[in-house]
């Protein structure tokens, strides 16, 4: 049984299935976009990344993970739009492996950053303080896509369980013992 039936405020896991896949495509490219803008700020305040103090290889591991893991996000939500419109349960687990991933590096990337910018600054920014709430409220939207789709998979899953037991039940099987006969009699009668 799936673990839900329907998607925060859509009818179905199919709907909220497609509206995750939109919604990580949007995510993955508005994210990397803000990174790479944050990124090459980053390089500029601090004249190229040969003058950053070790701690300062922290924040640039953090910005490089996040890249990274976008990637191959915004690749498997395509994929995953693909898979839902066909009804190809296959194709949904390539987006289910990604936004994990993005899930648990991005945890990372956050705790990385942090301790980075603390040991920096001796004090954490409240801008910075922002982000991370907001990060926390998109972190918690991608674990309900991820489980809007693994719900969408364990409905096509239980779907194509189903079809395969008709389709086993409903079979005729032919005898492979009867034979026709080779030469037909016609029985004669007096008359």
């Amino acid at each position: 049984m799936a673990i839900m039936t329907r998607c925060v405020c859509f009818p179905n896991t199919r709907s909220g299935s497609i509206a995750a896949a939109v919604y990580s495509l949007i995510y993955s490219v508005g994210y990397i976009a803000i990174w790479i803008i944050q990124f090459i700020g980053l390089q500029s305040s601090t004249s190229g990344i040969e003058n950053v103090s070790a701690y300062g290889y922290g924040v640039y591991a953090a910005y490089i993970i996040d890249i990274i893991v976008l990637g191959p996000l915004f690749i498997t939500s395509i994929i995953l739009l693909i898979g839902v419109l066909k009804n190809t349960k296959c194709l949904l687990i390539p987006y289910m492996v990604a936004i994990t991933a993005l899930i648990v590096f991005q945890a990372v990337a956050w705790f990385v950053q942090l301790f980075s910018w603390y040991k920096l600054n001796d004090k954490i920014e409240t801008s910075l303080y922002i982000s991370l709430a907001a990060w926390i409220v998109l972190a918690v939207i991608n674990v309900i896509c991820l489980l809007c789709v693994i719900a969408q998979y364990q409905t096509l899953r239980e779907s194509s369980d189903q079809e395969h037991d008709v389709t086993v039940a409903y079979t005729p099987t032919r005898p492979k013992d009867i034979t026709a006969p080779t030469e037909t009699t016609v029985a004669s009668y007096p008359v």
